[in-house]
């Protein structure tokens, strides 16, 4: 997935992996708010949602944070194979399902470190 990615972009590599992640969670099981990367080491993070179907009520989302990790300022719902890209030094978490949800929810996360001496393409032309 990653090379079909980086070709159809047609942009030179990132960098480094810093590791490819599958994540699965149910109910109750929500992560901490962190960052993926730091300003020392930049990078970018690759979120694929991996299930088959998901209720827009089941809950699940990626939420990203202000700096002081203090207030969202996006949720992303986990629609099946949606993509989404964005700065590892953003503060995130991964939401439990809700209760009522008796699926889980899966993600594979591809964390990279950028070298300086790149710069990443306009996000407006990644969507």
């Amino acid at each position: 997935m990653w090379v079909s990615y980086r070709k159809a972009r047609c942009f030179s590599f990132l960098g480094a992996f810093l590791g490819v992640y599958a994540n699965g969670q149910t109910s109750g099981q929500d992560g901490p708010i962190h960052r993926d990367n730091t300003s020392e080491a930049p990078g970018r993070t690759v979120m694929l949602f991996c299930s088959e179907h998901w209720a827009t009520c089941w809950g699940g989302e990626l939420m990203f944070y202000d700096y002081d990790k203090e207030n969202i300022v996006m949720s992303v719902q986990p629609k099946p194979r949606r993509v989404v890209i964005f700065n590892g030094e953003i503060p995130h978490v991964a939401r439990a399902p809700a209760a009522n949800c008796n699926r889980l929810r899966m993600s594979i996360a591809f964390k990279t470190l950028i070298r300086e001496s790149q710069t990443w393409p306009d996000q407006s032309k990644l969507s």
